[in-house]
């Protein structure tokens, strides 16, 4: 009586069985879990309350504990009132007053949650461990930086690159982050505060470059993106990716200068000069030269105006313009470069004879090509 209150009063399963596997003791918790009365246990075997896939399992390690009088612990999945659940049954020999065997019992224990929480902690853990791989190989620092009410701000979380990127310990970053913006230019700082204040009212993405004066490295072009969390208590966290991206605005100002030298040669050049790009293969730029060249009003009164406008039907040799221009052409993209003469005919219809080179390049990953051309009319007079 003492056994089966133990027994009844416990929330696990709790079973004996014979040695020909019928139930001596079924528990309240384990006939609940199985939607059965105790009572339908009692004094059969196993496929009165599982299927007979389970209970044929179950009677294979019976049979093994019998033989070795060892305890047998394994997890099972068995098809409850509350559907499938995960369980840990701990088997064992039953042994009378001498020592042998009459029987086996068995302790389950209900651990899906807990199985479950494991393979979620095992998931973040994993994911964890990814972030950090990534976090490590990427060419910036991925930041927490916190900004209160009272203005003051400071870096809790950065990645390992920060200390490269600034210059200054993360440490550093984690108590104050005046250090880090006493080495910002000051007209980037006003600019930079705009943008941020800006961002947190409408809580947006603020991304934007400011200038870093890096206490090893010198004066560093830094960019970044980030995206604000407002707290509890009026501050604001900003959650985002830094980088140093000196070289990159130096490349572009190197860019830039020569886009301009460029510009200035081809608009002050006294020879005339024309951008011809596919498919047409008519000039989509053409150079102040070019225009006072053909009579023509300005660049757009020169554009407009196809090629065959510009070129008599037939060329002094008595070739087609059409056809020559197209074998010229050809020669000039595989070639690299082919110089030539050519009539044009102005737009008032003056014919006059020309010298051209036309030279392949490439131009925003499309192959072009320009036109170089002088005018030889008095020299072939």
């Amino acid at each position: 009586g003492l056994l089966e209150a133990i027994a009844d009063a416990s929330e696990d399963s709790i079973f004996a069985k014979d040695l020909q596997g019928r139930y001596l003791l079924f528990n309240r918790a384990a006939a609940g879990y199985l939607g059965v009365a105790p009572e339908e246990a009692l004094g059969n075997d196993a496929k009165s309350v599982v299927s007979a896939e389970h209970a044929a399992r179950a009677r294979d390690i019976e049979r093994d504990i019998i033989a070795t009088k060892q305890q047998h612990v394994r997890e099972e999945v068995f098809d409850t009132i509350e559907g499938r659940r995960i369980w840990q049954v701990t088997r064992g020999p039953l042994l009378d007053a001498e020592g042998q065997v009459i029987g086996t019992f068995g302790i389950g224990r209900d651990v899906t949650e807990r199985r479950q929480a494991e393979s979620a902690l095992l998931e973040r853990l994993a994911l964890h461990a990814q972030l950090v791989r990534i976090a490590a190989s990427i060419p910036g620092v991925i930041f927490s930086w916190k900004r209160w009410p009272d203005r003051h701000s400071s870096m809790p979380f950065s990645t390992s690159m920060a200390e490269d990127l600034y210059g200054l310990s993360r440490k550093q970053l984690a108590e104050d982050m005046r250090i880090l913006t006493e080495r910002i230019r000051p007209d980037d700082l006003r600019r930079l505060n705009v943008l941020v204040a800006e961002a947190g009212r409408q809580s947006a993405l603020c991304h934007g470059e400011y200038r870093y004066l890096h206490p090893g490295k010198g004066l560093r072009w830094i960019e970044f993106w980030m995206l604000p969390q407002h707290d509890t208590n009026g501050g604001v966290i900003w959650h985002g990716f830094t980088m140093d991206v000196t070289d990159r605005e130096y490349a572009l100002e190197a860019l830039r200068e020569s886009e301009e030298r460029n510009r200035l040669v081809f608009e002050t050049s006294t020879d005339a000069l024309t951008l011809l790009r596919p498919p047409s293969w008519f000039p989509v730029r053409a150079n102040p030269a070019a225009v006072r060249m053909f009579g023509a009003h300005d660049e757009a009164d020169f554009l407009s105006r196809s090629l065959w406008e510009r070129s008599p039907e037939f060329q002094p040799d008595g070739r087609s313009s059409k056809e020559k221009a197209h074998a010229i052409r050809e020669r000039a993209l595989c070639v690299g470069y082919h110089c030539f003469e050519w009539q044009y005919r102005r737009l008032d219809g003056t014919l006059f004879m020309v010298s051209v080179m036309l030279t392949r390049f490439e131009l925003d990953g499309q192959t072009c090509l320009q036109a170089l051309a002088r005018d030889i009319t008095e020299q072939k007079a």
